[in-house]
């Protein structure tokens, strides 16, 4: 079997030994932020757990900055650190492997992932990410975080909604980037079939979610507080949706019989309290997401015609003749019929995958603007307004799955 460690991670393991604490911190690229976030594991690794004996693993991409320098250079206290370039595709996805072939060769019975770009964590967080499968109770731990009305808009519009409504819990970051896993669920992932393909890049995160809630291992969230990065502009995350939202897609096939006979939604324990930053506010040009939605509409309304119900397609070519100053709104229930009916014709196409979901993120950006007006700047009411919209996707499953069967 392939594997994504190189002799260099091979023998620096080797030397290690064995653990019982493994963080991995994935990179690419971000010789700025390493060393702090280096630190702060190290940190939090000493001051919370200075009885068990542990490492950190940084799994690089190739960066041809000065990131694994940097991550060199970053003091630890005494704690062992590997810095290796990773074995696989170019994709966070083959860094996980990485690190789970590490930990399996280690013997670590707790693991952590952390993104290598943060600003806010603090040593708190591998308290409270560690903490559930140290105690040998959960196998899966997910971040929640508090997250400013406008961040995570792939995760507020689809993720969070299809997890929810199709595996049946409330796990509200399933793409958050920062996890704790138990060693058996490590094993498990290991042996899947997937590390050549699109998930080992930005569709890790919820292939990984899901396999823990599919496969029944014990899955909970941890409290971590604000998630402060460089802030993208939904625009921008053309490559992140693709591969996000094609693999949500994808397992949904394989998936069929296990959530189309969950009924209800079900709460994780969390964890651990809020700590760090609060969120930072950050604006969204509306203007730039509705022109991009107008250009979508002359692309692919004829496309929209053909397979979305007269409704929907009625809004869409509303919304493509809005005017400045005029509302514009593309209502939830409209948008969750329209994601399940993609979802459905996405699974009947072999080919030309990737252009349907080109044809969804215009009807996406129309969403996040219309939630510029809908939030407000109030934390609790802006996640009630998610919950409703959530509820929204949980009411139409019946829907996808006659349509899905059908």
């Amino acid at each position: 079997m392939k594997t994504a460690l190189r002799e260099e991670a091979l023998g620096a393991i080797k030397a290690i030994g064995s653990v019982d604490i493994l963080v991995g911190i994935p990179s690419f690229h971000c010789e700025e932020t390493i060393g702090f976030v280096i630190g702060c594991v190290a940190h939090g690794l000493a001051k919370y757990y200075p009885d068990k004996k542990a490492a950190i693993l940084v799994a690089d991409g190739g960066s041809t900055d000065d990131t694994r320098e940097e991550a060199h250079k970053a003091e630890t206290n005494g704690i062992d650190k590997v810095v290796a370039i990773y074995r696989g595709i170019a994709g966070k996805g083959s860094a996980f492997r990485m690190i789970f072939e590490a930990a399996d060769r280690l013997g670590a019975t707790a693991i952590a992932i952390f993104e290598s770009d943060h600003k806010s964590i603090v040593p708190e967080w591998v308290r409270n990410t560690l903490a559930p499968i140290v105690c040998g109770e959960f196998d899966f731990v997910a971040p929640a975080y508090k997250r400013y009305k406008f961040d995570a808009t792939i995760t507020t519009t689809i993720a969070y909604n299809l997890t929810r409504a199709l595996y049946g819990a409330k796990l509200r970051q399933p793409i958050g980037g920062d996890w704790g896993v138990s060693l058996p669920f490590a094993r498990f992932l290991i042996a899947q079939d997937i590390w050549e393909s699109d998930v080992a890049k930005y569709g890790i995160d919820i292939w990984m979610t899901t396999r823990a809630l599919v496969c029944n291992f014990r899955v909970c969230e941890a409290r971590l507080g604000a998630k402060r990065r460089r802030a993208k502009d939904p625009n921008d995350l053309s490559a992140m949706f693709y591969q996000v939202v094609g693999t949500l897609f994808s397992i949904m096939q394989s998936d069929l019989e296990f959530w189309a006979n969950i009924k209800g939604v079900r709460e994780l324990p969390c964890f651990g309290e809020y700590v760090g930053l609060e969120p930072e506010a950050f604006a969204i040009d509306k203007s730039a997401l509705i022109e991009y939605y107008k250009g979508g509409f002359a692309n692919f309304g004829a496309l929209w015609r053909e397979f979305l119900d007269d409704e929907a397609f009625a809004v869409l070519e509303r919304l493509a003749a809005h005017k400045e100053g005029e509302r514009f709104d593309l209502p939830i229930a409209v948008w969750v019929r329209i994601v399940y009916r993609y979802a459905t014709r996405y699974r009947k196409l072999d080919r030309q995958r990737n252009k349907l979901l080109s044809a969804l993120i215009p009807i996406y950006n129309a969403r996040v603007a219309s939630q510029i007006d809908a939030l407000s700047d109030d934390t609790i009411a802006a996640e009630a307004y998610f919950e409703a919209q959530a509820n929204a996707f949980e009411a139409q499953k019946p829907s996808l799955i006659a349509q899905y069967r059908s």
